[in-house]
């Protein structure tokens, strides 16, 4: 079972950022739909992997109750978070908030070795207007000329992308799924 975490507190910004995502699991995992307020231990660990949602620019309260994601420092099964999910992943590993100008659209990023087998050169969308530092132990694995677009665990499996892949480039999520 496949747990996607919705940060979103609007039912229409669930509908935005939370339901294409969820949708797109479904084709390949079973699902629980958790809100990060609701999430209890207990389903943490008997996930097999977490996807961490993007959610609206005003919505930012997640940014208040980090607290709520500790359970990324010890968890042993793959994550990959989206937009606000790679916030996530980046401040509690440590990373630190680099404030930016509001980016909305269809940005180039430039990809390495990335293990979603992104072209060098690829378009995303992008929908922000916070961005994060790369923390220890991770790696870029993408840039824009803005930001950092993805980053990765050097041991662990967990990812973040900064863009919207349930947009453009549906194939990271299905890719992870997959993994």
């Amino acid at each position: 079972m496949m747990i996607v975490i919705d940060l979103c507190n609007e039912e229409l910004h669930s509908a935005e950022f939370f339901a294409p995502v969820v949708e797109l699991v479904k084709k390949h995992n079973d699902v629980k739909i958790v809100h990060y307020l609701d999430i209890e231990q207990e389903d943490i660990y008997n996930s097999n992997g977490i996807i961490i949602c993007g959610t609206a620019l005003k919505d930012d309260s997640y940014l208040e109750n980090l607290d709520k994601f500790e359970w990324l420092l010890y968890y042993d099964k793959k994550v990959l978070g989206i937009c606000a999910g790679m916030q996530i992943i980046s401040l509690i590993f440590g990373g630190s908030k680099l404030d930016n100008e509001l980016e909305i659209g269809k940005t180039e990023a430039f990809f390495r070795n990335n293990p979603f087998n992104l072209k060098e050169s690829e378009y995303v969308y992008v929908l922000h207007k916070l961005n994060v530092s790369c923390p220890p132990s991770f790696k870029v694995y993408g840039e824009s000329k803005r930001c950092i677009q993805m980053i990765g665990h050097e041991k662990r499996k967990i990812w973040g992308v900064m863009f919207h892949p349930e947009v453009m480039n549906q194939q990271i999520i299905e890719k992870f799924c997959g993994m």
